[in-house]
């Protein structure tokens, strides 16, 4: 069982005298491990742009999160490798790995190293401006888009939030779903004919297993639902989704953050179930989602 710690449940148990070796071992024995990310770094990163303590604060977490590897933890691959992984699989008919490369993995600890000393070098510094803009770009970009397209916006209105879960299964499978994911892999493939790439994203949408699929097309249809019916998204909805994503081969999804439950689960498929710490020890909690 692959159990994704969103960012949060990390800070958690930095927080926390648990052994890391110890709880690795805990949870192999129930033939389970934890899962991070690159974007539960990056996220993590953000801390040491902060004042005060921030600094001391950043390199907690990085320490902490270097033990956890060391003990086994395993890193997703990011949300942009995805795609051309299952597009690999569809051809080869291999299944899916969502696990970064061995060494990919070496060289994110040597990342990390850096990071435990602290403070980030400018590259750092860049790609985490880079991803806050990204995430304004986007936000606003979605209501200028909804304005100019009053056809689109009132049809999303009409769906009610009960309907969502089901209205979600049945646009994936429609020629709007197939045009969303065909619009991702024309950003990673800009060469690639048309055509062939809409034929691409129906054969990936028509088998459940390709779970990233999925999820990006209902992440991105939720996207646009949200803000035509309440105006616009919140500023870190963005980031929470990314996180999702990056579960989306996992079996749980954690976080501490509750309003998460009200779009995760949609993103999700039946694979993954969506777990929120409140309080106590949470290794004794990790050990009872098991």
């Amino acid at each position: 069982m692959n159990i994704y710690q969103e960012t949060s449940l990390w800070n958690a148990l930095c927080d926390q005298p648990i052994d890391p070796p110890g709880l690795m071992s805990a949870l192999a024995s129930k033939n389970a491990k934890l899962v991070f990310s690159y974007h539960c770094g990056t996220e993590m990163a953000k801390t040491f742009m902060g004042y005060g303590q921030a600094a001391n604060r950043g390199r907690q977490l990085f320490s902490c999160l270097r033990r956890y590897m060391d003990a086994g933890a395993a890193c997703a691959r990011q949300n942009l490798d995805f795609l051309p992984e299952e597009l690999s699989a569809l051809e080869s008919g291999k299944t899916v790995d969502p696990f970064i490369s061995a060494e990919e993995y070496a060289e994110l600890k040597k990342q990390v190293d850096k990071l435990t000393d602290g403070p980030l070098d400018e590259e750092a510094e860049r790609i985490i401006r880079d991803r806050i803009a990204f995430a304004q770009r986007s936000r606003k970009d979605q209501v200028q888009h909804l304005e100019t397209r009053d056809d689109m916006k009132e049809e999303l209105k009409t769906v009610r939030p009960e309907d969502l879960p089901r209205w979600l299964d049945e646009k994936i499978m429609t020629p709007v779903g197939a045009a969303i994911l065909a619009n991702h892999i024309i950003r990673i493939y800009p060469n690639a004919p048309p055509k062939e790439v809409f034929a691409y994203a129906k054969a990936l949408l028509a088998n459940p297993g390709f779970r990233f699929a999925r999820g990006v097309v209902r992440a991105d249809l939720y996207y646009n639902w949200r803000c035509a019916n309440r105006g616009s998204n919140p500023p870190d909805l963005i980031d929470d989704m990314f996180h999702v994503l990056n579960a989306t081969y996992c079996d749980v999804y954690a976080t501490k953050d509750k309003k998460q439950l009200e779009y995760a689960g949609l993103q999700l498929t039946a694979g993954t179930r969506v777990e929120i710490y409140t309080s106590g020890p949470v290794d004794r909690w990790l050990l009872g989602v098991i």
